[in-house]
């Protein structure tokens, strides 16, 4: 029997009714950012995406994401908006939430393991 099934079986028996298992949409993925993304849909998508990285659960928000947007934008968003955010609080001129997203967009990227092209 697979680990996984075992971990679910004892949890079940254990009491734990609700178990969530999570599909990692990014895990080790690698984002090709030279893909053009139309402006509307930039700033759609780079609102959500600050909802994400400002959220409780991160991962699963930005996994949310996909579909309508693919794992190439989603992740470029992240990336660019982590360095976005980077940049303002290294001039210091960041507030909570760009500092709050700088983090977040740096440990999720490093949490999933993403690569980039371009």
């Amino acid at each position: 029997m697979r680990p996984a099934v075992v971990l679910l079986l004892f949890l079940s028996l254990a009491g734990c009714a609700s178990v969530v298992v999570r599909n990692d949409i990014f895990a080790e993925a690698t984002a090709d950012c030279s893909v053009e993304v139309s402006a509307p849909e930039k700033l759609d998508l780079r609102g959500k995406v600050d909802g994400c990285l400002v959220g409780e659960d991160v991962a699963g928000c930005l996994d949310g994401l996909i579909p309508p947007y693919s794992l190439d934008s989603v992740a470029c968003a992240v990336r660019d908006r982590g360095g976005e955010a980077s940049a303002k609080a290294a001039s210091g001129s960041a507030n909570d939430g760009d500092r709050a997203i700088a983090q977040s967009a740096k440990d999720w990227i490093r949490a999933e393991r993403i690569g980039y092209r371009q």
